[in-house]
């Protein structure tokens, strides 16, 4: 079991170990490739991706083991983790979408409600339709502001629930809220920190990608090699951290859970 998974050496292991594999070259290689061209077929060549990173956070979480370097041979069990990992993400992304589509709407669809109504002969448009733009702008920003409450819950829970659904190999398991909300309370935060973290990363490689900016102008190839680098070699990092925030929090939560019993069994 994976214990302190905050420690600066866990974090150095997480950002060097894509490196340890003997054949890290080859397998780093297929992995950028592959989101190199999945805009040219449909993102379907992503979906490996995906599944080559769950088989990583499985191992970890599922079996306790570290994080590796897989082979790329069983493609077809690397493409049905990978649609089990999407089709979490897009079912979970739907209620921010509820409210940030809505407000979208309300904000520019409002704004030309005057020039639609209002008379072409006249020069004058009514007040009435003059408070529409106003009054459609404070609703869509309202719904933008609680899209993006959500989004940070999503953001804080996604973890849990992916690896949920990785460790037991069930796409069902993420609507089984109680059993991951109750991994996720366990380590709260770890949870927090992971977000954190999460987030650390996400500015670092924008950072990266503003930088890659000017291989545009040196070579254009390469700047979207190194972007479907980046990519990938993100996911092989954020997935293995997720599965060690997931380990930590079961491995609490049966704490808590002994300590309950233990407890009872006083009383009793």
């Amino acid at each position: 079991m994976i214990n302190s998974t905050f420690s600066s050496d866990n974090l150095i292991h997480l950002i060097s170990y894509p490196f340890q594999d003997p054949s890290w070259k080859k397998k780093l290689l297929i992995g950028s490739l592959l989101i190199l061209f999945s805009p040219l077929l449909l993102l379907v060549p992503e979906i490996f991706m995906i599944g080559y990173c769950g088989h990583i956070l499985r191992r970890m979480a599922g079996e306790g083991g570290q994080p590796y370097l897989p082979e790329w041979d069983d493609w077809g069990s690397l493409f049905m983790e990978g649609l089990r990992i999407l089709g979490v993400r897009v079912v979970a992304a739907i209620p921010i979408l509820v409210f940030i589509l809505p407000a979208v709407f309300l904000i520019y669809g409002s704004a030309m409600i005057p020039a639609i109504f209002s008379s072409p002969s006249s020069t004058n448009t009514p007040a009435a339709l003059m408070f529409i733009p106003l009054i459609g702008s404070l609703a869509g920003l309202l719904l933008a502001l609680i899209g993006m409450v959500v989004s940070l819950v999503y953001t804080l829970v996604m973890p849990a629930i992916l690896s949920h659904v990785v460790v037991h190999q069930s796409f069902a398991r993420a609507f089984k809220v109680s059993e991951w909300w109750a991994i996720w309370r366990a380590n709260m935060g770890g949870y927090l920190m992971c977000l954190l973290v999460v987030w650390g990363f996400g500015f670092g490689l924008g950072l990266i990608y503003q930088a890659l900016n000017l291989l545009v102008l040196v070579c254009f190839p390469l700047f979207f090699a190194m972007i479907a680098f980046s990519a990938f070699y993100l996911n092989l990092i954020l997935l293995p951290l997720y599965a060690q925030v997931y380990c930590d929090g079961v491995q609490k939560l049966a704490e808590k859970r002994a300590e309950k019993a233990s407890l009872a069994q006083d009383k009793g």
